[in-house]
C-alpha cells in the first residue's frame, strides 16, 4: 500500500509566504496557541483534487471534533478529544480520512508541543530542530517547524499560521516536503495529503468553522 503523507504545492491555499520571523509574534508554551479548553469545537471538511481540471472539490466527508473533558492518564492531565466523522461512502473509500463515527482521542499542550497520550509530537510552537517522528524499515519520518508564516483562507476565516515541514529519509531517497499549518488561539487549520512520493496532494482537510471560548 502506498503511504500518505500531507503535501502542500505552492499554487493552493496559501496566499502568502514570510520568512521573516518578526512578521508574526513567536507565541509562547502557556499560550494556549492549540485552543485546548472543554467546550471548543472545530468543523473539517475534507477535499479532493479532480483529474479533470486540478481544482479541488468537497466530498462530503466532515469531521466534528470538539473538547469533551480531561482525563488523568498515567499522572498527566489530557484533553479528551470527541472525533465525529461522516460522508464516508463507497466512493471515498480511497480517502485517508477517518471511519464514520465517533472516535475519542487525548492531547495535551507540553512545553509548546502539542502531544497524545501515547507520546507522538504532533506539532511545536518554537523549536525549529528536526527530531525523528516514525521509523518504517529503512524509512525514518522527520518533523521541522520553518521560520514561515502563512496566510490561509478557507471558508473558517484568514489565519496567519506556523508552518511544519514533514518529510521522510531513506538510505538513497528524500521525500518531497509537505506541511501542517496551525494558528494561534484556534490551533489546526489546514491539512494537506498525498502520496509519500508524489510532489502534489490529492486530499484537502479544511477548517470550516469553530467554536473558541
Amino acid at each position: 500500500m502506498k503511504r500518505l503523507f500531507l503535501l502542500v504545492p505552492f499554487f493552493t491555499l496559501v496566499l502568502s509566504c514570510n520568512s521573516d520571523d518578526d512578521s508574526l509574534p513567536q507565541p509562547e508554551a502557556g499560550d494556549n496557541f492549540y485552543a485546548l479548553k472543554v467546550g471548543n469545537e472545530w468543523v473539517y471538511r475534507w477535499y479532493f483534487r479532480q483529474t479533470e481540471n486540478q481544482a479541488f472539490a468537497f466530498n462530503g466527508i466532515v469531521d466534528s471534533v470538539k473538547v469533551v473533558g480531561m482525563e488523568d492518564i498515567n499522572g498527566h492531565n489530557y484533553y479528551k478529544m470527541r472525533r465525529f466523522t461522516h460522508g464516508n461512502s463507497e466512493t471515498n473509500l480511497s480517502t485517508p480520512s477517518f471511519e464514520n463515527g465517533e472516535a475519542f482521542y487525548y492531547l495535551k499542550d507540553s512545553l509548546g508541543y502539542l502531544v497524545d497520550n501515547n507520546g507522538f509530537k504532533h506539532f511545536n510552537i518554537s523549536n525549529h530542530d528536526i527530531f525523528l517522528t516514525g521509523v518504517h524499515g529503512d524509512l525514518n519520518d522527520y518533523k521541522r517547524l520553518t521560520k514561515n508564516v502563512v496566510t490561509i483562507e478557507t471558508e473558517a476565516n484568514t489565519f496567519e499560521c506556523l508552518e511544519l515541514e514533514l518529510f521522510s529519509v531513506s538510505n538513497i531517497w528524500q521525500s518531497p516536503s509537505h506541511h501542517h499549518y496551525y494558528s494561534n488561539g484556534v490551533g489546526d487549520i489546514l491539512r494537506q495529503i498525498g502520496f509519500t512520493n508524489s510532489p502534489f496532494h490529492n486530499w484537502e482537510r479544511r477548517l470550516e468553522s469553530y467554536t473558541i471560548q
